[in-house]
């Protein structure tokens, strides 16, 4: 099955959507790296800041590595029909995906290493500086840990490839068994964040959806739902996203599996949402997405950076907060607008091997 140009462009769209969501996941700043709130009091701008940081940053947008993860799934499963396309999307990943993720992982590395030892000497941005970490610390840094930690993503989505023989016989064979356990584990939380093993839930779980949909045929990507339809959905959606957040922003409660349930509920919800949105809309179009991979390498440590800075001239009032919220990815999508028309401009061949072919 051939990827037709309609659904190449819809999902070019939703990537798009899908790395700014990322970037204003990472753009939460309400609360310091030791996890304490950085208002000293709160009051109707700070509440208004945790809010809406709460409704976006862990609400909306948590849709969106999930949806990255059932991407990724149906794309590795595209006219998969034996072992012999395992070995030959391993070799096409290669170069997609383990040279970009050692590239711009080790670059952030050599950043922070300079920044160490030549620019600013008496503030450490980790625990241990570079130079003292050691074969296995460096090991951490690169794979396992990554200072560029949005590669988290990379590393998960390599481990998950090396077992998609297992996944391919489970979705194909098992189909009902294998997402009945799949699904459980991931509404039990067994090998969430946290992982089992080298197991994590979700990358399974939503690869596997992925996977399913490709090897099933693409009769089910063609449904356009109706207007009213989703409509009703949205409605559902929001419904469950205002609950929520209202609950963890100003109940001191204790619901962990209660919270942790509609948080699932508005994951589904909002692929749903916005694989069904996208057939409304024209994203595709939008130059900006041709840097949709440079946004997600490169958006850290550049993010945390101007955050940093504007905090240190603005303060930590609840205005500053969400204007620093907002507009700190629009800097980091323009500078790295920038920064990719440059390298494609001037290093055109570089530009391509480091973005696995994606610019």
């Amino acid at each position: 099955m051939q990827i037709d140009r309609l659904l190449s462009d819809k999902i070019k769209g939703i990537s798009f959507v899908l790395i700014i969501m990322v970037i204003y996941i990472h753009s939460y700043n309400i609360l310091t790296a030791e996890g304490r709130s950085i208002f000293s009091v709160t009051n109707n701008s700070a509440n208004t800041a945790i809010f809406l940081q709460n409704l976006f940053s862990q609400g909306v947008f948590r849709s969106a590595v999930p949806m990255f993860f059932t991407i990724s799934g149906f794309l590795f499963f595209i006219n998969y029909r034996s072992i012999n396309d395992y070995y030959k999307k391993i070799r096409n990943r290669f170069n997609t995906i383990l040279i970009p993720f050692v590239f711009w992982g080790g670059l952030v590395v050599v950043l922070y290493y300079i920044a160490q030892a030549f620019l600013f000497s008496d503030v450490q941005f980790t625990s241990v500086p570079i130079r003292d970490l050691g074969i296995y610390g460096l090991l951490e840094a690169f794979f396992l840990k990554p200072y560029n930690y949005p590669l988290w993503f990379l590393r998960d989505l390599i481990l998950v490839i090396l077992c998609t023989p297992i996944i391919y016989v489970s979705v194909k064979k098992l189909t009902t068994i294998w997402f009945v356990l799949t699904i459980s584990l991931w509404l039990l939380d067994i090998g969430a964040g946290a992982k089992l093993f080298f197991y994590k839930s979700e990358v399974i779980l939503f690869f596997s959806i992925g996977a399913y949909f490709a090897l099933c045929g693409k009769k089910y990507l063609d449904y356009k739902m109706d207007r009213n339809t989703l409509l009703y959905l949205i409605t559902i959606y929001i419904s469950v996203l205002l609950v929520k957040t209202y609950l963890i922003t100003f109940l001191n409660t204790d619901f962990t599996f209660l919270f942790g349930l509609m948080q699932k509920i508005i994951i589904v919800l909002g692929v749903l949402v916005l694989w069904n949105l996208s057939d409304y809309t024209r994203v595709s179009k939008i130059v900006l997405v041709n840097y949709t991979f440079l946004f997600y390498v490169f958006h850290e440590p550049l993010l945390m950076f101007i955050k940093k800075v504007c905090f240190y001239f603005f303060g930590t009032s609840g205005i500053s907060s969400i204007v620093i919220y907002i507009i700190s990815p629009l800097v980091v999508v323009t500078c790295l607008y920038v920064l990719g028309y440059f390298m494609k401009s001037h290093f055109p061949k570089f530009t391509f091997t480091v973005t696995g072919g994606r610019i």
